[in-house]
């Protein structure tokens, strides 16, 4: 008789052990929406980022328009690839991920190019990561009005 919930709860945490470890890596979701950007695929780009950024973002062909062109970066046909960072993400050298700084649901990705150095913050949401652009610098000094 006590066997049945023990058993059964075994079963429950072996099922929350794989359907956690489906989830992509940090750096599998920044490769993918590098590879959206590339590819000039709003919608893959906009799946792969935080709910504020991508309310932003829908907005921001409006926000190109009515700026005569200020806000290039958005993009007027489709996400230019400059929303993120060129170079090599940097591993961690303590666990060899590429989690540069990992708290709860946040996470920094840092990508290297050249001396430049640049943090891109990631959000865990329901399960999965998403990139935090609105929360990148260079991201907010490439949309401020010139």
């Amino acid at each position: 008789m006590f066997c049945r919930p023990r058993h059964l709860l075994l079963v429950v945490i072996a099922a929350l052990t794989l359907l956690g470890g489906c989830r992509d890596n940090p750096e599998v979701v920044f490769g993918h929406a590098r590879d959206a950007l590339a590819s000039k695929d709003s919608e893959a780009f906009l799946a792969l980022v935080d709910p504020p950024s991508r309310a932003f973002l829908t907005r921001s062909q409006d926000v190109v328009r009515l700026s005569g062109r200020t806000y290039e970066v958005l993009g007027a046909q489709g996400f230019a690839p400059d929303l993120l960072p060129k170079g090599d993400l940097v591993e961690d050298t303590q666990d060899g991920d590429y989690c540069i700084i990992a708290t709860g649901n946040l996470c920094m990705v840092e990508v290297k190019k050249g001396r430049d150095r640049v943090r891109v913050p990631m959000r865990l949401i329901r399960g999965k990561w998403r990139i935090a652009l609105i929360e990148m610098d260079p991201f907010l000094s490439a949309v401020l009005p010139r």
